[in-house]
């Protein structure tokens, strides 16, 4: 079926320019990729950009993130882990409770 020249989502991914910048720049481009790829749906994505964006700039959000991307896969173990973590880097984040 044509679409009009439509890129899927799944190949936006190998569209998009490389990651060079490093730090805080560099995780501020995956977390925007991450963010852009949760809305989308595309959790497994989205889950790949946070844990780049982690490994530049290790912020807990980061982790809460990628929880969050894997529960949405119905990864749940791996998303308990995840949010385990997330409150061990945070244990005063705002949102303990709830997580």
């Amino acid at each position: 079926m044509e679409d009009g020249g439509a890129v899927a989502v799944e190949d936006e991914a190998s569209l998009a320019p490389a990651v060079t910048a490093t730090g805080v720049t560099g995780a501020s481009e995956w977390h925007a990729r991450g963010t852009v790829a949760y809305q989308l749906g595309d959790f497994k994505r989205a889950y790949e950009c946070f844990v780049h964006a982690y490994d530049l700039k290790p912020f807990p959000a980061f982790v809460y993130n990628q929880a969050a991307s894997l529960d949405l896969l119905g990864n749940t173990d791996a998303a308990v882990q995840a949010y385990e973590r997330y409150l061990a880097l945070d244990p005063k984040a705002r949102d303990a409770e709830k997580v």
